[in-house]
């Protein structure tokens, strides 16, 4: 344990800096349009058409977008002004939803093609959004705010995420999807609002910027790729993030499989563990929040690793809707011990005019390896029997919790920034003006 004394009240630093209370409000308003829009969209092609496969294609859509234009966003990010970008972001994506209800109610029905064409821009436009406040938050709250920023988003989104599946669900049903799209727009474009009320620090390097083309996107990803292969300590956190996200992914997809031929229940039960698994994922981020200035960062990522690993191993032996209800919610607790603070590294260690790239590349990495332990863990389920997947999953989780052991001084200096990296704002925005 550190001998750091405990800073009182971070939360209330927090939302005292007024910019991160914009920013925090409009990532609120806007994740609620995403959650509409998607559940508007599938609802109306599924009722006009009848068919999953065409209803898939809305979801197929996203995956697309970002596998196409994931690394080429995360350059633009780094090129061009992040207000800016999260301004015409969330204009965009109001003025796309909005074209939807007009065009509903002009012709009488939306075309398949156009649904699918309008998921893909906003896809495209939240890629943009997503890694723009990220990089601007650490310049927004500073160095020693920054996990409770992490922390707060994740705990307050995992909650509002369950009301607003509920509340979006609702609107559909009582109004129809139009009139939900047209809710969904307003969202967006308060959340623009929102936005430009903030003021937000322009750290790019504009010096040297070659004029935009596919040649000079490439050299500033190259760029990107060449600062994480420098940094020891960025390095070892995406290689860990592979490593858990494989093993984590042999099983991601099997809940219902270990819910029907394991647990012998039914879709009540699987609402239940997604529930379990919220519930434990805000309780974790509470005690985190509470607790992390007490220990070495190694420290909450070994309890994180190695208490989901362990919940994992746990879940292949079990056979009991209570207790795999009581592992689902403690595997979900623990992960945030991981997650958080390895996501803070990335975010401190990254310089201001770096973050875009940095964070889209990682991304990629980090789910890369997805896709093929999806299909590994789906054959190992069929071939063997689900809970064998879950113990691998698990044995492999607790693998990444041995080498982070192991590496344990890699990570310690997250509370204090890298001397490899370049200097960075430590000090937060003002608090209660900009």
């Amino acid at each position: 344990m550190t001998a750091q004394p405990r800073r009182r009240m971070p939360w209330k630093q927090l939302f005292a800096i007024r910019s991160f209370r914009l920013l925090f409000l409009a990532q609120l308003i806007s994740s609620f349009g995403d959650v509409i829009h998607s559940l508007a969209l599938m609802w109306f092609v599924y009722g006009t058409t009848g068919s999953a496969l065409k209803t898939g294609g809305v979801a197929t859509m996203t995956v697309i977008a970002k596998l196409l234009f994931g690394l080429p966003a995360g350059a633009l990010v780094d090129r061009w002004n992040r207000k800016t970008i999260m301004l015409v972001s969330d204009l965009l994506r109001g003025a796309v939803v909005l074209s939807l209800v007009v065009v509903a109610w002009t012709t009488g029905g939306l075309p398949l093609w156009y649904i699918y064409a309008a998921t893909f821009v906003l896809s495209l436009s939240g890629m943009l959004f997503g890694p723009a406040r990220n990089a601007v938050l650490p310049d927004i709250v500073g160095s020693d705010l920054l996990l409770s920023a992490n922390v707060a988003a994740n705990m307050v989104g995992q909650l509002l995420m369950i009301g607003y599946t509920a509340v979006g669900g609702i609107l559909v049903a009582l109004i129809g999807p139009i009139w939900a799209l047209t809710i969904d727009a307003l969202t967006f474009f308060v959340s623009a609002g929102w936005v430009l009320l903030a003021h937000i620090p322009d750290t790019r390097e504009l010096a040297g910027k070659a004029k935009l083309s596919l040649r000079a996107l490439a050299s500033e990803i190259k760029e990107g790729l060449a600062f994480m292969r420098s940094q020891s300590l960025i390095a070892f956190v995406v290689s860990v993030v592979i490593l858990v996200n494989f093993g984590s992914g042999l099983y991601s997809a099997l809940t219902p499989v270990l819910v029907q031929s394991v647990l012998k229940s039914g879709a009540a039960v699987y609402g239940l563990i997604s529930t379990a698994m919220v519930v434990g994922s805000v309780a974790g981020s509470i005690v985190l929040e509470s607790i992390f200035q007490r220990f070495r960062p190694s420290t909450l990522v070994f309890i994180g690793l190695g208490g989901s690993g362990l919940c994992t191993v746990l879940l292949g032996f079990v056979s009991s809707v209570p207790l795999a209800l009581l592992l689902f919610g403690v595997m979900s607790f623990a992960l945030v011990f991981n997650q958080m603070p390895l996501y803070t590294t990335l975010q401190r260690e990254t310089p201001g005019h770096l973050r875009g790239r940095v964070f889209n590349i990682f991304g990629v990495l980090a789910n890369i390896s997805s896709p093929l332990a999806i299909g590994i863990g789906a054959w190992l389920a069929d071939s063997f029997g689900v809970s064998y997947v879950y113990l691998l999953g698990g044995a492999i989780i607790l693998l990444g919790a041995w080498i982070t052991l192991q590496r344990s001084q890699l990570l310690n200096p997250i509370n204090q920034p890298s001397q490899e990296r370049l200097h960075e704002p430590s000090q937060p925005l003002a608090a209660t003006s900009d």
